[in-house]
């Protein structure tokens, strides 16, 4: 498989992990030197879609998050979401890797809005 950014040839990966309440998870992940790369995550069985809710705190925040391509994770306490979109990956993390990954998205928007005092002030609480 060719890397689209480069087109040299895409290192894959592919994993069957075993999760409880959703059962068999199957992880994807291409990358390529260039710095390109994709991951999703399919759930194995077919189920009713779900919502679970937590409360974060010092005792559950290295608990599981997985996330499909298609999933949404919200936190509302500071005002977050991330929703599935046409280059959404699915992932499994943990969360404090999911509150890294809002981290590193207000520092994105507060770059690319750094003209924009308004915005950049909303990006403060990092």
């Amino acid at each position: 498989m060719e890397c689209p950014s480069c087109g040299a040839e895409l290192r894959v990966v592919t994993e069957l992990y075993n999760t409880p309440h959703f059962g068999d998870v199957f992880i994807s992940s291409v990358s390529c030197d260039c710095g390109f790369r994709h991951s999703d995550s399919f759930v194995v069985n077919v189920n009713e879609p779900v919502r679970y809710t937590i409360e974060i705190n010092s005792n559950n925040i290295f608990a599981k998050v997985i996330r499909s391509s298609s999933g949404t994770i919200r936190v509302p306490e500071i005002g977050v979401m991330m929703e599935p979109g046409v280059a959404s990956q699915g992932f499994i993390t943990n969360i404090e890797g999911i509150l890294f990954r809002f981290e590193e998205m207000v520092k994105v928007a507060k770059n690319w809005n750094y003209e924009d005092e308004e915005k950049t002030k909303k990006c403060d609480w990092i």
